[in-house]
């Protein structure tokens, strides 16, 4: 399995410098939240005894003065030893997949968008190394698709729904990810949310009331912060009375989702609003698509619960006449992957391989 970036241009990231032999791919998964890395060996796979795990905040501070691309750069350097022969880097931003270049990552570049040729400067810093970064999304669909071997066939749109949102569709008949003028595709994140609150949420990227303001992991918690302040009195009888710190706030939510608080169901039916309209504007242009595929770290912690209350808003209000007529067509199309923390990095050595 291969994915071909269907773009008009001849190659993906920029010419390598060299085709290594190497049957070892020290593979780096930066995320908003958390920066994973190991190794990966042909044959075997991801080694468990290898992966690493550090806060990205002890690297990438969006308040520095150095722009997220040179923090990156200086980040990398210090996770991948000089002489490694391969590296392939699973990045949570919008990548210019045309052209290897950084645009921005909401989560840790705020507002700032500035573009950084980061495979041009990875190759020119360390040029012994060969070179790969791919879009954490497009690390995850490539996962899946060696999940799922019979994914190759279908018309996939994964989501990684986690520190941030975004999607990537996969054309079986064209054996790729079309990409836009851009070089991007599925920003769907930092669409304008359609809600039935009266919410106003901040986005990371500094806009108001995008998707990801309601449906990530940091935009459930500030639904559910607002709605604490808007209804003392349901909240008080929730078992989300008890959050007090916000690091307790995933454990508890997903408690008090399996405990079917109806505090913690209304917070994440009012949370999943605007993804659930994206998925219904997506299956009324396009039914053709085969599957809609949740992955990421919100995925892993609350699966069905998030499942659920997407399904509830698109059977209510979703495709046309087709989520009353045939609702079994509509929960059909949605599964979550059995992903774990490690799956954008299996998905970053994929990329690689598939570029030799």
């Amino acid at each position: 399995m291969s994915i071909t970036w269907l773009t008009p241009h001849e190659k993906v990231n920029g010419p390598h410098r060299h085709a290594s032999s190497s049957d070892t791919i020290l593979v780096v998964d930066v995320g908003g939240t958390w920066i994973r890395s190991g190794m990966w060996r042909r044959g075997l796979g991801l080694l468990p005894e290898s992966i690493r795990k550090v806060p990205t905040a002890s690297y990438l501070d969006k308040e520095h003065a150095d722009p997220l691309g040179c923090q990156l750069l200086g980040m990398l350097m210090k996770l991948v030893p000089p002489g490694t022969v391969r590296a392939s880097i699973s990045l949570g931003a919008a990548i210019n997949h045309t052209q290897g270049t950084l645009y921005a990552s909401a989560p840790l570049s705020g507002s700032d968008m500035l573009a950084f040729p980061i495979i041009q400067k990875l190759r020119e810093t360390r040029p012994e190394t060969e070179w790969h970064v791919v879009n954490d999304v497009t690390a995850a669909l490539l996962a899946y698709q060696d999940s799922a071997p019979d994914a190759s066939r279908d018309k996939v749109l994964v989501t990684t729904v986690s520190t941030g949102i975004a999607s990537r569709l996969y054309l079986p008949d064209l054996g790729g990810v079309p990409l836009d003028a851009a070089g991007l595709q599925g920003e769907i994140g930092h669409l304008p949310a359609v809600s039935d609150s009266c919410l106003e949420l901040m986005c990371d990227c500094g806009e108001l009331n995008h998707v990801a303001s309601y449906s990530s992991g940091p935009g459930i918690e500030q639904v559910a912060r607002l709605l604490m302040q808007e209804r003392p009195l349901e909240s008080g009888h929730s078992m989300m009375s008890q959050w007090s710190d916000r690091s307790e706030f995933e454990e508890g939510f997903a408690d008090a989702l399996d405990g079917a608080d109806p505090f913690a169901l209304l917070i994440l039916s009012m949370a999943t609003q605007p993804l659930a309209d994206v998925f219904s504007y997506a299956l009324t242009i396009d039914p053709s698509i085969d599957r809609l595929v949740l992955v990421g770290g919100v995925i892993e912690a609350i699966g069905s619960h998030y499942r659920d209350a997407l399904l509830t808003r698109m059977t209510a209000k979703g495709v046309y006449l087709t989520s009353v007529l045939s609702p079994d067509w509509v929960s059909s199309k949605i599964t979550t992957s059995a992903s774990d923390s490690s799956t954008n990095l299996v998905g970053a050595a994929l990329s690689s391989e598939n570029r030799r």
